[in-house]
Order: structure tokens, then C-alpha cells, then sequence
């Protein structure tokens, strides 16, 4: 394992390389509030792999956005545009978990000759709005912009902050020790997640169900969704009918958490190698 340093505009993120050096590239997208770690054990699981596994900004050891700037969802595209051109590959696979997934549907349009896989656990696209609701989106995010850098909370140990993580995202103890191991730091006043604390505010603008379908009629690679019984939950309605609008999607239910692919690595491996394997 090493760790790789990407510059952007306004700073560098972090990735962790697992897996063999001259294997093909699967760059790696976590969820909110994740890290890069987040992909340890599958990758560990498929060594044969060139496993790039980000660390998006304000997230593990990636700088944080500059203080009075946001996290849109739109401009984590613009961050990855930057991160793909960086690595000049000719070909890669992309794989993203829940907000990575999210990001990852919106590249292989921009990048059609350079994606060869897809692979999406637990995210189909992004959260959306109605027209008529940004009023109301916009007032709640106004509401909490003064109040998000008080929020840390401090921890006596990594255990503790392991247990708080493993409580809030729904995953094992295992799991969310994996996580605080690179995302948890130690200060005078105790353990804390370093995630940037803009990061909880509510979007104060989201993109409208037409824009998703819009960006989803662009993948043409095979794409493979992977979800559990939350994904249901949070998308409701809308899976079933953006798995419609991807043409060349193979979907599939699997057990577990919103986390199967760190609970459970081994159960998904062998389904994620046959994959990213097939012609």
C-alpha cells in the first residue's frame, strides 16, 4: 500500500494504491464522511488489481475546500476531471459507494473512451428536488451555514470514535475501525474525525430527477449496480427507474448494509472480479 498525492486548484487530495502496480486501474470513490479505506478489503480481496482509492476533499487526509466555500454536489465532478486527467490513463474502471457512486454516474459521459466499467454499490445518482422545493432547500441550508464549524464532537479514544461511526452509518465494529484509522486524528481535547465540518451542511440546490436522467442516458460502458435494502429506502420510486435509463446495466440486490462492500468484502468479491474480468 502507498499513498498518492493529486494536486488541485486550491490544494491535494490523497489516495491510497493497493494491489499490484501494473494491474489494470480501478480508481475508487468513497461515500460521505467515508475515506479512502473504505476500500481496503475488497481491494485486498482482488490484489491482481490496480486499486487508486481517493480520499475526496475535506474527507481522510485530502486538504479541506477553502473557509466561506462549499461542497456542491456539482463541483465534486470538476475535482474528479482534474484527479482522471492526472493520471493519463488510457483505460481505467470506476467504482464508487453511495456518494461516490452518486459522483461516479456523472464521468463516463465526459470520459467515454477512458471508462471500461462501471461499478456502483448502493448509489444510483444523486439526491434530487422538485423545482417549487429549492425555496425551502435554500432557507434550510442558510439556516445552518453559521452553525457547522461548532459541531465536533471529541472522543476519549479511537475505540470511542470507532463506536460513534459504527452507530451513525450503520456498519460493524470492524468496519468503522477500518475508517478511523485513517480518519480519525488525535488533538489536546481529544480523538475526532477529521472530515471537514461544511461537509454536514444540507445542498442549498439540487439537481432536478430530468438532470439525473439526463446523465444517465450518456453511460455506455457496462455498468453494474450493486444494493442493498437502504438503497431501496433512499431512492424509493426512482431506482427502479433510473436503472432503466442506464442501457447497458446488470443490477443486483445483496445483503447487508449500506456498507456490504466493507462488512462483507469477501461475500461481493467474487461477483465485483467477474466483472471488472469479463469482455
Amino acid at each position: 500500500m502507498s499513498e498518492i498525492k493529486i494536486p488541485l486548484k486550491y490544494g491535494s487530495v490523497r489516495a491510497n494504491s493497493f494491489g499490484n502496480p501494473k494491474g489494470k486501474p480501478v480508481l475508487a470513490i468513497h461515500g460521505w464522511l467515508d475515506n479512502s479505506n473504505s476500500f481496503l478489503p475488497l481491494a485486498q480481496l482482488l490484489p491482481e488489481f490496480h486499486w487508486v482509492a481517493l480520499d475526496l476533499p475535506g474527507h481522510g487526509k485530502s486538504v479541506f475546500k477553502p473557509t466561506g466555500n462549499i461542497y456542491h454536489f456539482i463541483d465534486w465532478i470538476a475535482d474528479l476531471w482534474e484527479v482522471i486527467h492526472h493520471f493519463h490513463w488510457k483505460e481505467f474502471y470506476l467504482v464508487g459507494h453511495s456518494l461516490g457512486a452518486s459522483i461516479a454516474v456523472f464521468l463516463p459521459g465526459l470520459f467515454p473512451d477512458k471508462i471500461k466499467k462501471l461499478l456502483l454499490l448502493d448509489g444510483l445518482g444523486p439526491m434530487t428536488n422538485q423545482p417549487e422545493e429549492l425555496p425551502e432547500t435554500l432557507k434550510a441550508h442558510l439556516a445552518k451555514l453559521h452553525q457547522v464549524r461548532n459541531n465536533r464532537k471529541f472522543f476519549k479514544d479511537l475505540a470511542r470514535a470507532a463506536k460513534h461511526r459504527m452507530k451513525k452509518g450503520e456498519l460493524n465494529f470492524t468496519s468503522a475501525q477500518c475508517l478511523a484509522s485513517r480518519g480519525v486524528v488525535k488533538s489536546p481535547q481529544g480523538y475526532y474525525w477529521r472530515y471537514d465540518p461544511q461537509l454536514t451542511l444540507p445542498s442549498p440546490v439540487r439537481l432536478t430527477e430530468d438532470h439525473v436522467k439526463a446523465v444517465l442516458h450518456e453511460i455506455q460502458c457496462p455498468t453494474l449496480l450493486l444494493y442493498s435494502n437502504q438503497a431501496e429506502l433512499y431512492y424509493q420510486q426512482t431506482l427502479n427507474l433510473r436503472k432503466r435509463w442506464i442501457k447497458n446495466l446488470t443490477a443486483q440486490k445483496i445483503s447487508g448494509s449500506h456498507h456490504f462492500h466493507l462488512d462483507d468484502a469477501e461475500g461481493i468479491s467474487g461477483i465485483v472480479r467477474e466483472f471488472l474480468m469479463s469482455f
